[in-house]
């Protein structure tokens, strides 16, 4: 299982590295679950990455309705592996047409295209799609199949409604996170699983072999209350514990394997 760490800034980047991480995510958590990074911090999380060629990185570009719709969506700074552009505020409560049929598509899709020379678009859906108005997981893997997406990541729109297990534990029900992660592994696609995840809810989800997770509070410095800093300093003690999760997940399946 391989963990993506959301970081603000080129310091928390190079933190993450120099500890392990694989894939390293830039986001602006002030501006929103997908918050858009700067181009000027883009290019300095970039830079500073130069030392460690093999991670994986990601940026957020926000939300495609917070964009103006007469002007092009943005496009990451090339060297990014990566973009995200959210789903939110998209959607009829009722949709009554398919969402590839729906006026945000072709626009999605014209940004997908237009990503930089190894930049890879990733769909996002989220498990609070109701509330935020949303793409839910079930459609993106819908469309990830029908116009062959490799990745989609399942994330949480408010961050004051909790995370991923207590929404879908709300809004479905929790074995649903197993059943969307075999139905990528059976079809193909990539799953990436995000939304405040605890250290415990990611070794569930490692029992579950998911792929991919990412976090960014669970592994943030805390306030005085024990409350995680999502714009804060990340804490290495929690990160390497994180990653130790995923480390042990990675042995476990090659047990299985062998």
């Amino acid at each position: 299982m391989e963990l993506l760490v959301s970081v603000v800034n080129e310091e928390q980047a190079a933190t993450a590295a120099t500890l392990g991480v694989v894939w390293v995510d830039l986001k602006d958590p002030s501006r929103g679950p997908l918050g858009m990074a700067s181009q000027v911090r883009q290019q300095a999380v970039l830079e500073r990455l130069r030392a460690w060629p093999n991670i994986r990185r990601s940026v957020a570009l926000g939300e495609v309705a917070e964009h103006d719709s007469t002007q092009p969506l943005p496009l990451p700074c090339p060297g990014f592996q990566f973009a995200k552009l959210g789903t939110a505020h998209l959607l009829p409560a009722e949709p009554t047409v398919p969402p590839d049929t729906a006026a945000w598509w072709p626009r999605w899709s014209t940004w997908y295209h237009a990503l930089p020379d190894g930049c890879q678009g990733v769909l996002v859906a989220y498990a609070d799609s109701r509330a935020c108005l949303g793409l839910d997981v079930d459609t993106a893997l819908d469309l990830a199949l029908r116009h062959n997406l490799p990745y989609v990541l399942v994330d949480t729109y408010d961050k004051s409604a909790g995370g991923l297990f207590p929404i879908v534990a709300r809004e479905y029900r929790l074995p649903k996170i197993r059943t969307w992660i075999d139905r990528a592994k059976q079809q193909g696609t990539h799953l990436a699983l995000a939304g405040q995840l605890s250290l415990s809810e990611v070794q569930q989800l490692s029992d579950w072999q998911a792929e991919i997770v990412g976090v960014r509070s669970a592994v943030c410095e805390r306030d005085e209350l024990g409350v995680p800093i999502r714009s804060g300093a990340l804490c290495p003690d929690r990160l390497q514990r994180m990653l130790a999760a995923c480390q042990d997940s990675i042995r476990g399946t090659a047990k299985i394997r062998s």
